[in-house]
């Protein structure tokens, strides 16, 4: 006779483990939306230079509310990410994940393209 014959469950633990998996204050939602991953990733770690609304706040980063430098094709903009440019911005690849450089450039065209529906 193993140990699981015996076993029962603790209500509390039960609850426990469900309000873990299933937090009623729908952070659970939240945290899984890709939407929102890609802001807050956006937002952690490339906002205090290119603004968190795509006007740059460092002097020399571009605007991606203007569409500066977003002509260039994704696989260019993506090894810049990675890779960085010089001293002007760090290279990512070893803080972001491959997916999160896909998710914030998706984000920054984003930016521009809000940015141009709202000057028009």
């Amino acid at each position: 006779m193993g140990c699981r014959q015996n076993y029962k469950p603790v209500p509390g633990a039960i609850a426990l483990l469900l309000f873990w998996v299933f937090p009623g204050n729908g952070t659970y939602a939240q945290d899984t939306d890709p939407a929102t991953q890609s802001t807050d990733t956006y937002e952690e770690h490339c906002g205090a230079c290119h603004g968190y609304d795509g006007i740059p706040i460092l002097p020399g980063a571009p605007s991606f509310a203007a569409g500066e430098r977003l002509e260039k094709a994704d696989a260019e903009l993506l090894k810049s990410i990675a890779e960085g440019k010089g001293e002007i911005m760090p290279p990512w690849s070893e803080v972001l994940s491959e997916e999160q450089r896909i998710e914030v450039l998706r984000y920054v065209r984003k930016l521009a393209a809000i940015q141009a529906g709202s000057a028009e």
